[in-house]
């Protein structure tokens, strides 16, 4: 910032600061102050001229023509009229420049108020980043969960030793496994359609309170030339209680947010220990079997040693063959829901990440939709300040022009009063020598009339 607009912003302060009356500026009409400012102006020229035409006709006229005429007291009140419509036009240029005040008073304010709400705007971007980088967070510390629980179904699945029944079971716990995932995807898919829709919903009720708030302040800039006062203090409260309210939305969406994602983290913990006790059952039911069928093997007689030999290799050859069957099947089903939990991974991690970015891109829209208005509103105040002081400028120099004007008529009635002085004193030595003469030659007369009796 230069110099000359420091100082210029201090010009506009120091204005600013200045207190005006509310009884001044309401009974100011700036309509009715130009237009009278303006006809001040030509009273003041036509009082001029009348001036000008009398000490014209006074200088022109004898002592008799102006004596009978009352020519001196015709210049006398004419300089009376002149001087109470300078008056008058002074009074008119006073009451336009503290309305001028007044007005550069309430655009600094309406200035400070758009820099406020855009400090607010500011702070609520940097929130929502923060909210941003903790959803990150909770979204890696998924992952990870989501990993130990793989590595656990993988260990599980390894296990040798696995029977029909055990497969059956196993088939169950995946049954199991399948409708919670399935119920975990309609709560998740309920929760992502409860935030798509508050977040919706709560943008669009954001954008329709700021294009009332910009709807009102254009009506309520309209409605300036007639109440300043009452119009500045209405916005100010209205838009204070719209940030409030914003605000406060703001904090209930943040704290909605963080209680549906806990909730969801819950459920999925909820579904992993019910998951993995139902393994552990499972797997400890198994080997109790398996260990009652061995010691009922080995319980049998030795007389038919050979043929239960034979119905035992037989018997462990379907064994091991059912058991590389059910290691296949327990090898594509863990597949099967590792690619599934990854891709319900994968699903959530891009439609937080797509919310998120809407979230974004909405509030980047509002964040520049502000700024376009606010710098069009400045724009237009800045307008409306030039256009003030060009007002003020011409009006500076008709004043100048009117004081130039009125010195110069007052230099010429001193030098009028100066030459009826000396006129006055040349008419004086005039009857004097005319009352001389006179005298001269009635005395003449009477030695005459004495002479010739």
């Amino acid at each position: 910032m230069t110099a000359l607009n420091k100082q210029e912003l201090q010009i506009v302060q120091a204005f600013s600061s200045v207190d005006v009356p509310e009884k001044i500026i309401r009974e100011s009409n700036i309509k009715d102050l130009i237009r009278g400012m303006t006809a001040e102006q030509d009273s003041v020229q036509s009082d001029a001229r009348r001036l000008e035409r009398l000490r014209q006709e006074k200088k022109e006229g004898n002592f008799i023509g102006n004596w009978w005429n009352d020519r001196d007291d015709k210049v006398q009140d004419a300089q009376i009229d002149l001087n109470k419509s300078i008056g008058r036009l002074t009074q008119k240029s006073s009451q336009l420049l503290i309305v001028n005040t007044a007005i550069s008073k309430v655009l600094n304010d309406q200035q400070r108020i758009l820099l406020d709400q855009q400090n607010i705007l500011k702070q609520q971007t940097d929130t929502l980043k923060e909210q941003n980088s903790k959803i990150l967070e909770q979204q890696k510390l998924l992952e990870k969960q989501q990993q130990d629980i793989n590595k656990a179904n993988q260990g599980l699945m390894e296990a040798k030793g696995i029977t029909q029944e055990q497969a059956q079971q196993l088939v169950g716990c995946v049954k199991l496994v399948k409708e919670a995932e399935s119920r975990i995807g309609a709560a998740n898919q309920a929760l992502r359609s409860g935030v798509e829709q508050h977040l919706h919903d709560s943008v669009e009720r954001c954008l329709g309170r700021l294009n009332n708030g910009f709807a009102e302040q254009e009506q309520r800039h309209a409605d300036f030339e007639q109440q300043i006062i009452s119009a500045f203090s209405a916005q100010s409260q209205q838009a204070q209680a719209e940030l409030e309210h914003i605000s406060a939305e703001s904090a209930q969406l943040k704290s909605a947010l963080e209680e549906q994602l806990a909730s969801t983290i819950a459920a999925l913990g909820q579904h992993r220990e019910a998951f993995e006790q139902q393994l552990t059952t499972a797997f400890s039911t198994q080997s109790q079997h398996a260990q009652a069928e061995l010691a009922r093997f080995a319980s049998e007689t030795t007389e038919f040693k050979a043929n239960i030999g034979q119905q035992l290799q037989t018997h462990i050859q379907t064994v091991l063959e059912k058991t590389a069957a059910q290691d296949a099947a327990a090898q594509q089903l863990r597949e099967a829901i590792s690619a599934q939990l990854k891709k319900f991974q994968q699903d959530m991690v891009s439609a937080v990440e797509q919310k998120v970015l809407a979230l974004r891109e909405t509030v980047k829209g509002v964040e520049q939709k502000q700024e376009t208005a606010q710098q069009e509103q400045t724009q237009a105040l800045e307008a409306q300040r030039e256009s003030l002081e060009r007002s003020l400028q011409h009006l500076e120099a008709d004043l100048s022009g009117k004081a130039e004007a009125l010195k110069a008529a007052e230099e010429q009635l001193a030098s009028l009063q100066a030459e009826q002085q000396k006129g006055a004193s040349s008419n004086r030595l005039a009857i004097a020598a005319v009352a001389t003469l006179a005298l001269a030659s009635l005395g003449w007369q009477v030695a005459q009339h004495f002479a010739l009796v």
